[in-house]
């Protein structure tokens, strides 16, 4: 059986929005529970970038709240991770649940892709694969076949076939370093905050016009999901661009983050 990893989170306001648990608070527990289990299972991540010259870049997330829960639900939550290998450690899963107050709140799912770093400051990376004898501390059943599903290109068809956006707008925004991570780039864990941002400011400046928009402020998530691009670096600038639809009894908004000439990331959130 998967070897899992189960940590708990005390509860505190910060990781609380008046709606239901911070995304962005249980998108980084996710990169913190994955730590945890390389830590028990495999090496540190310190270890691992500086022993071995592997980093792990995230290159897709899945976010479900499967039930409410809040601030004032239970004092603590606790979050069980599982880890499996793909095409020979060049890409792991991620399998996330988060349960609080004896029943599963939410679940995640993220896909990351290894990086071999060059012996700079810079941490340079090409693609590459977990080495051989990392590879070999993991058991059979954490180990399977074929390449991770893409999700989002299948969301976006369909949202873009369903008809004209209700709404749409453009933000500018800048990478700072309070969005980066120790190489300096962009961090994943606050992609779905400015994703956040472009619902909000649609929902502020077109909710007299649309009413259906005030949702967007009014109404929890039920999912979100993420592919990345390209990265960003600090002090990069680019431009954030939101399309919200009708969705059944609910709004989708569709949010892309561009540079120039690059999609950096593509973000899917649903009410």
């Amino acid at each position: 059986m998967p070897r899992t990893v189960r940590f708990e989170v005390t509860s505190d306001t910060s990781l609380f929005t008046p709606l239901q648990a911070q995304p962005r608070a249980l998108i980084w527990l996710m990169m913190n529970g994955w730590a945890k289990w390389a830590r028990a299972h495999l090496v540190s991540f310190p270890t691992l970038v500086r022993d071995h010259r592997v980093g792990l870049v995230v290159v897709g997330i899945h976010l479900e709240y499967v039930e409410p829960f809040g601030f004032l639900d239970a004092d603590a939550f606790e979050v069980e991770v599982r880890v499996a290998a793909r095409k020979g450690g060049a890409v792991f899963d991620l399998a996330f649940e988060y349960i609080g107050a004896g029943r599963t709140f939410a679940r995640s799912h993220g896909a990351t892709r290894t990086v071999l770093l060059g012996d700079d400051a810079s941490m340079a990376a090409v693609p590459g694969k977990l080495p051989a004898a990392l590879m070999a501390r993991f058991q059979p059943d954490e180990i399977v076949e074929g390449s991770p599903t893409r999700v989002v290109p299948g969301l976006i068809k369909a949202l873009e076939a369903s008809g004209p956006p209700l709404a749409a707008g453009t933000r500018p925004f800048l990478i700072h370093r309070h969005s980066c991570e120790v190489a300096d780039q962009w961090s994943f864990i606050d992609v779905p905050g400015i994703a956040g941002e472009g619902r909000e400011h649609l929902a502020l400046g077109d909710g007299t016009r649309v009413p259906a928009l005030r949702k967007g402020l009014s109404r929890p998530l039920r999912s979100i999901d993420v592919e990345m691009g390209h990265p960003f670096y600090s002090f990069e600038s680019g431009t954030l661009e939101s399309n919200a639809y009708l969705e059944n009894d609910g709004i989708t908004y569709l949010h892309r983050l561009r540079s120039s000439d690059k999609v950096h990331a593509t973000v899917i959130e649903r009410l």
